[in-house]
Order: structure tokens, then sequence, then C-alpha cells
């Protein structure tokens, strides 16, 4: 800002300089010309000094006449007035003849200018110094007949030039400060108005660099400050997308991190319990001659080979979902068959609900055979003898709904967004006595998500679950 008032302040001294030259070049000029006609009237008159006269009327004095005459007058009295009198002897044109020798009482008023027009027969400009004030003389040579005869200086004071000169600095010099205190005021409301959104962008900067991407900065016009404030806007929004995406690679790298280490830590303590079996079996088997309790020991130990196979076999149905290797045979399947085929081999009594007509839909049937053993387990492990277990089908809008609903313990609710989890038991809710893995359901969702479709639970503590699931039928050609 001060450097825009000093600026300013230099643009206005230079300009009134040049105002002021040129308007004291042009009454400069203005005095010159009327010197000028003044002196070409004097040493060049317009009608020659015997003609032109009426009679009786006296003619004027040639100054440069070769024959004795009348003389023009000399200097005039004195007015009584000190400018007055100043003003008529600058004025008075001075007659200096060549041969003859100066008029009486005349004097020249630049006597080295009247001698340069002699010599070289042209009008010459001067500025002298008279009674301590500057004037300007003009010295005109004067021919008659081919012949320089004298020399005729006209003159006029520069009280003028002088006078304008110091009028216009003193208004510049009155002016001036006020014009830098306006300018001054103006530039700082003019800069604060400007740099008030890049004080705002320096703002939402720091904010930014500080880790708060939700800053956006405020867009008003369409100027260029506007167009900065969109394409920073712009930037921020990528870089708030780029940090959420990194923070969400981070989340679920974590994640996977947490469910691998969790899944490893699962998978020992399951198969920890029947190699145990299986160990205390054998060593006691070894260390035994009776063959009942030899008999009872292996036993024991089929029952925990069985364990760990059925273990093994979960463990890797799931990392082949995982790693999307869970290889399905799709053909052609009536749901029906599938469901009245677990129904049977369940051992108890369920309610089937089932439509008349086929219900296709294109699946592996022995993953989906999977799905409804595991379903139909967990509710009769979880459900009474007297209570209901109901399985249903239904198509709804090119899509088929299995449900299996027990009227078993039921899950508390603080259970229920885990129980897709691997090696997750809510045996806190159940009653049972026999408990699985906990790898069931998460089973059961690998393979239904393979299929295109979604599982999901629903369920009440002492009322019962019901699980339902959503497969997309078979589209008819």
């Amino acid at each position: 800002m001060l450097v825009s008032t000093i600026t300013l302040g230099l643009a206005l001294v230079g300009f009134s300089t040049v105002l002021s030259a040129i308007n004291i070049s042009r009454l400069e000029d203005r005095i010159e010309r009327e010197l000028m006609d003044r002196g070409r009237m004097l040493a060049h008159p317009p009608m020659p000094p015997n003609r032109g006269f009426r009679p009786g009327v006296p003619r004027p004095p040639d100054p440069f006449a070769q024959e004795p005459g009348p003389r023009p007058p000399g200097p005039p009295p004195s007015l009584g007035d000190r400018e007055a009198d100043f003003v008529a002897a600058v004025r008075r044109p001075r007659f200096l003849p060549v041969r003859r020798g100066p008029v009486e009482g005349e004097v020249a008023l630049d006597p080295r200018a009247a001698e340069e027009c002699i010599r070289l027969r042209r009008h010459l400009l001067s500025t002298i110094t008279f009674r301590e004030e500057p004037v300007r003389v003009l010295s005109v040579p004067v021919v008659r007949d081919r012949e320089l005869v004298g020399v005729v200086q006209v003159a006029r004071e520069l009280r003028e030039v002088q006078a304008m000169r110091e009028t216009q600095w003193r208004t510049l010099l009155a002016l001036l400060p006020g014009a830098l205190l306006v300018a001054g005021l103006g530039a700082l409301l003019l800069a604060r108005g400007a740099l008030a959104p890049l004080a705002k962008m320096q703002e939402a900067t720091a904010a930014i660099g500080a880790g708060d991407l939700e800053r956006r900065l405020e867009v008003r016009g369409e100027d260029e400050l506007a167009e900065v404030a969109r394409s920073f806007n712009e930037m921020t929004e990528n870089l708030a997308r780029a940090f959420a995406a990194e923070r969400a690679s981070y989340r679920a790298l974590e994640d996977a991190y947490e469910g691998q280490r969790r899944f490893t830590a699962d998978a020992s303590h399951e198969l920890r319990t029947p190699l145990t079996r299986l160990q205390v079996a054998t060593s006691g088997a070894l260390a035994s001659n009776d063959p009942e309790r030899n008999r009872h020991a292996l036993e024991i130990a089929d029952a925990a080979a069985t364990s760990m196979s059925n273990l093994v076999r979960h463990l890797l149905t799931l990392a082949r979902a995982d790693a999307g290797q869970l290889h399905l045979r799709m053909e052609p399947l009536d749901l029906r068959v599938i469901v009245a085929a677990a129904v049977d081999e369940v051992g108890r009594e369920v309610h089937l609900e089932l439509p008349p007509e086929p219900v296709t839909l294109a699946g592996d049937e022995d993953h989906l055979r999977r799905v409804l053993a595991n379903l139909l387990q967990n509710a009769c492990r979880h459900t009474p003898p007297d209570a209901g277990i109901t399985v249903s089908l239904a198509v709804e809008d090119e899509r088929v709904s299995l449900t299996v609903e027990d009227q078993g313990e039921g899950i508390e609710a603080a259970h229920l967004p885990h129980v897709f989890e691997r090696f997750y038991r809510a045996d806190a809710a159940r009653t049972g006595s026999d408990s699985g893995a906990g790898l069931g359901l998460a089973i059961c969702k690998s393979i239904v998500e393979a299929h295109g479709g979604q599982i999901s639970i629903e369920s009440s503590l002492g009322r019962g679950t019901r699980v339902r699931i959503m497969l997309p039928l078979m589209k008819s050609s």
C-alpha cells in the first residue's frame, strides 16, 4: 500500500510538472507571438511613410530615415506609479540606428542581442533581467532598400509566466497531501477488500495443514479469485477423498490383519480341544490292557478325529471363499427338492411350507445342502423337542425366499451383529449343552453370497430365531 501511494504521489508530481510546463510554454509562445507581431509592424510598416495619410494629418516619423526629421519620442515621463512606470519602460520599443548612432536618449534593452541581430541579420529572442525582473526581448533587423539601417527591440515582462508557475506549484503543494491521503485510504480499502479472500485462503490452508480436510472456501462472483477459490475447493475435495480412501484401506488392512490373527487364534483353540482328547485317549489306551477301556478310548479318538476333520473342512471352505476359489457347479435346481431332502436328514419333525410349482434357480446342490444342514442343525440344537421348527419357501419379485424359523431359546440383541463372524458363539444366550465351533453361519453366509444372495437373521431371546435367505431365480429363456 505504501509503495502504491508513493507511486501515485510521484505520478501526480510528474503529471503536474508536465501540465505546468505545457501551460507555461503556451503562455511564453503567446508572449513571443505578440512580440513578433509588434516587432514586424515596427520594423516593416504596412504602408510607406510618405503615402496613405490625409492632408493636414502629420505622418509618424521614421526613426531610421536618412534625412533629418522629427525623432521618435524618448522615454515617457514618469506616471508616478512604480508598476506602471516599469511596464511602460519595458513595453516601449527601442529604435537603434546603425549609421547615425543611437537615437538621443535611447538605450538598448539587450545590447548584445542587438549586435548579434545586426551581425546575423535575423531576429533574435533573448531573456534579460530588467530592474531585477525577467524580461523577454525581441530584436528585429530593419532593412530599407535592401540595406540594414537599424534594429528594433520590443520587450514584454514575464510576470505572468512567473505568476502562473508559482500558482501551479502552490496549488500542487496544497492539493498533493489531500490527494495522497485520499489515495492512501482508497488503496487501503481496496487492498483489504482484495486481500480478504487471500487471507481466508491462508487460514483455510493452515487448517487443512492441521488436518481439517472438511474446510472449504466461500466462492463469490466469477472473477479470478473466485476461480482460485473454486480450484482450491476442488483440490481440497480430492485430498479429502484420497485421505478417506487411504484411511479406509488402512482400516480394511487392520481389520483383515485382526481377522487373520483372530482366525488363527480361534482355529488353534478349536483344534487344541480335539487334539487333547485324542492324545488323552491314545495315551490311556497304550497304558491299559483292558479291552473295554481301550475300546472306549478308541471311540473318543474317533470322535475327536471326526471333529477335527469337520473343523478342517469348514476352514478350507472359508479359506476358498475368501480367496474367491469356492468353485460352484452351477446347474438348474428345484429348491423344493433340496429343502425336502435336507429336512429328511434332520431326524426330527420339521414343518414344511413349500409352493406347489417348482422353484428353479442356478446353484451348487452340495453347497446349498450344506447351508440348509447347518441352519437346521442350529435350530435343532437350540430348540426343545416340544417346540416347532418351520422351513418355508416363497417367490418374491424374481427372487426366492428361504426361511428357517424355530421357537427355541433365541439370541440376545447384542449378539446378533456378530453371529456371522467366524468362531463367534452366543453361548451365553444359548442353554443347550452342545455348542458348535462357531463356523456354521459364517460358512452359510459365504455360500449364499457366492450364489448372489443375501442372508439375514432375526431373533428374540426366549421366543426363537428366524434365518432368511434371498436367492435369485433362474431367468426363463
